[in-house]
């Protein structure tokens, strides 16, 4: 019997960008999606300075896009 087999894999990355900032990056591919975001925030006070969102390969065709995510900037964590 012949089984549909779903994987994904998730990709993770911070970087420091001088004394008080860095940014990080997630990454998700999987069978299905292909999406990532970026968030680059203040190191101290881990305040959100911008945010992007971007969906490349979806199921359905309206979730894909990408944009910013003004929800997110100011936050704090």
């Amino acid at each position: 019997m012949l089984k549909i087999l779903k994987q994904g894999s998730y990709i993770n990355r911070v970087e420091r960008v001088g004394t008080d900032e860095a940014y990080s990056d997630a990454s998700l591919l999987s069978t299905d999606y292909e999406c990532a975001v970026h968030v680059r925030f203040n190191v101290v006070t881990y305040e959100i300075l911008d945010a992007n969102w971007g969906i490349h390969r979806a199921p359905d065709q309206s979730r894909r896009g990408q944009g910013k995510a003004y929800q997110l900037i100011g936050e704090s964590g």
